[in-house]
This record gives structure tokens, sequence and C-alpha cells, in this order.
């Protein structure tokens, strides 16, 4: 790499090293500052020298940059979207910190215990046990030799996320999967 290469990269290096450096004087979780590196590695890897220079130019391109990289990389769609925003999160954050480092605030933790966030979860485990499915006579087609169909579903929720949108994440299940 030569110096021209290695100059154009020290933004990128920068920023590494700042959400490293905030993520250690608790600014942000440790999962927070590992996505985020990730996503501006990510992203970096198809930047030119030039591009990795300027960061006001690389958050307004963010979304071409972002598609790119999907592209060079064959990404599955529902990774593009978290790797933008994670790299725009980090961007934002660090030029925000630049003009005024006090406007950084860490974000609060919830702090209620794993049990009371459990209670105040709209589907408790005795309600998801008892929600009615096909019962032993209505379903006939293991006799018929066809085997049962399980599916599992995983829904992954970011650790930030309000209660309220938890809610509606268990609203839509019962309504669309449950039809409840």
């Amino acid at each position: 790499m030569d110096k021209i290469e290695q100059k154009a990269g020290d933004k990128i290096r920068e920023l590494i090293s700042w959400v490293s450096d905030m993520g250690n004087k608790g600014y942000f979780k440790p999962s927070t500052v590992k996505n985020r590196v990730n996503a501006i590695r990510s992203i970096s890897s198809v930047l030119d020298p030039l591009e990795k220079k300027d960061l006001q130019t690389l958050l307004q391109q963010i979304d071409v940059i972002t598609k790119r990289w999907a592209t060079k990389t064959n990404a599955a769609p529902s990774s593009v979207g978290p790797i933008k925003s994670h790299a725009k999160s980090l961007i934002n954050d660090y030029l925000k910190y630049q003009k005024d480092p006090s406007s950084l605030k860490p974000k609060p933790r919830k702090t209620e215990p794993m049990e009371e966030r459990r209670k105040k979860s709209l589907v408790s485990k005795t309600e998801r046990k008892s929600i009615p499915g096909p019962e032993k006579e209505e379903c006939k087609t293991q006799e018929q030799g066809v085997p049962d169909i399980h599916i599992n579903i995983q829904i992954h929720i970011s650790a930030d996320a309000p209660d309220s949108q938890i809610e509606k994440i268990f609203e839509s299940i019962s309504k669309h999967i449950y039809k409840k």
C-alpha cells in the first residue's frame, strides 16, 4: 500500500478506532461496536482511496455504496439494510462528536430485571402453550402416509427495540399465523 492509499484509508481506520474507544468508555454496547466495525469494514472494501477520504460524501452516497458492496459480495438482501444502518449510524455519531463531543450520550440500558420484562411480554409461556392447534382426530395426514409439517420461526429482535415494537410483532404473529 502506498502513502496515498494509507492517507486515504485513515478516515476509515479513524472511525474504527473511535467507535472502539467509545465502546471501551461505555458509550456503546460491545455488540454495537462489533456491528458498526463490521459494517464500515464491509462497505470500505468497495471504496477507492479518494472515497475513503471524505466522510460527508461517504454518508451522502451510502445507498449507492451499500448497493455496490451487495453486488460485489453477492450479499443476501436481508443483510444490506443492517450494514447500511450500522455504517450510517457510525458516521453520523462520529461527525456529530467531532462538532460537539458533549453531544454524544450513552444509550440507557434496560434496567428492569429480566423477570419483569418477561411479565410484560404480550405472549407469556402459558399463553403460548395454550394456542390451539389441530387436534389429533383432525390431523389424519400421518395415517395417509404424508408426514406432519413443523415450521420453526425465528425472530431476531434488537435489544434496543421498544416494548411497543415487540408487542406489535407478537400481535402480527397471532393475527396472521394463528388467525386470532
